[in-house]
């Protein structure tokens, strides 16, 4: 079986496989003018295609539906209903988000109005793009995964109406066989809205808290009825040695990456990790961070730590038809 080739302006690549039902190769997207090559894998099998998020209204010819997975340590896939963010806290100072979505924001690109440039790179303009059409994707994936509900945006943005909001609920409540992870540095809108629609078991739902100054939000999760609570402590500031961690079913700890980075202490994720295993919580510990983050790792203690939260809602290996 072969695989078609990719057509557009922002990215250059192709690929072409044959064989079982499965072919999974690294591959790297060229993105012109920007001197730089992002790594994604790229996963074919007789059903699906998935590709990087910036390809999501590529054209391809020969594959019959596509979807995106992620490179990102503690999920399979991403989803993305809303585009575009603004900043409301120091944990988005060098967010990866805006520096990617600024590379797909050109004339007709999906991105296109929801960055700017600025002396200091680029910048969301505050604008969010909701997308309707993407409403229904998950329900079209046979496999289940764990999926990362808006990865470049935040589904809880002042700007998301809350009707819009409840639809993206029922589609997950729908979507069975997948596992969602939800996060939001709004957790103030969060514990407000939270009583407007059912959270399935399916449903996980995490807030980032990159210093002390955030624990609050810790606390406005702590309101939220979904089955799963979670915390991305990433990119982690500084030390965080008074977490009360009840109610809480998983946390995730990581340096900032890419340009500008700031530095993450050893001293700061163990004292997390010490907690997390006093409170029985399980620990995932996804990067060093850093300029060069590959380089950096993500061992703690000559050891990697990929905990998840022990309540799985499906067998992954299942297939589901949607």
């Amino acid at each position: 079986m072969s695989f078609g080739t990719y057509s557009g302006s922002a990215l250059d690549w192709s690929r072409r496989g044959r064989g079982s039902e499965a072919a999974t190769r690294e591959t790297y997207a060229v993105i012109p003018g920007a001197g730089l090559a992002v790594q994604f894998r790229l996963v074919v099998d007789r059903e699906q295609m998935y590709s990087h998020p910036g390809t999501q209204d590529a054209r391809w010819r020969g594959s019959k539906a596509m979807s995106t997975i992620s490179s990102i340590e503690w999920t399979e896939a991403t989803w993305n209903p809303v585009r575009g963010c603004s900043r409301v806290s120091p944990g988005c100072e060098h967010c990866y988000a805006e520096r990617m979505a600024h590379r797909f924001s050109g004339p007709g690109a999906p991105y296109e109005g929801l960055t700017t440039i600025g002396k200091r790179g680029p910048r969301w303009t505050g604008r969010v793009q909701l997308v309707h059409d993407a409403l229904r994707e998950p329900l079209s994936w046979r496999r289940p995964r764990l999926v990362f509900v808006n990865s470049m945006g935040d589904l809880f943005h002042d700007s998301v109406p809350l009707e819009f909001i409840v639809s993206v609920f029922e589609t997950m409540r729908r979507a069975h066989w997948h596992t969602f992870q939800v996060l939001t540095k709004r957790a103030e809108r969060l514990a407000q809205v939270a009583a407007a629609f059912p959270w399935p078991e399916n449903v996980w739902m995490g807030v980032s808290v990159e210093s002390r100054a955030y624990q609050q939000r810790i606390d406005l999760l702590r309101r939220v009825p979904a089955h799963v609570r979670f915390l991305s402590l990433e990119p982690l500031l500084e030390g965080l040695p008074h977490l009360d961690l009840t109610g809480i079913d998983w946390a995730i700890v990581g340096g900032e990456s890419g340009p500008g980075a700031r530095p993450l202490e050893e001293q700061w994720v163990r004292d997390i990790f010490l907690q997390c295993r006093a409170a029985s919580v399980p620990f995932f510990f996804k990067q060093w961070g850093g300029v060069r983050k590959k380089e950096a790792g993500r061992l703690l203690d000559g050891r990697t730590y990929d905990e998840m939260p022990t309540v799985r809602v499906v067998d992954r290996s299942q297939r589901v038809s949607a």
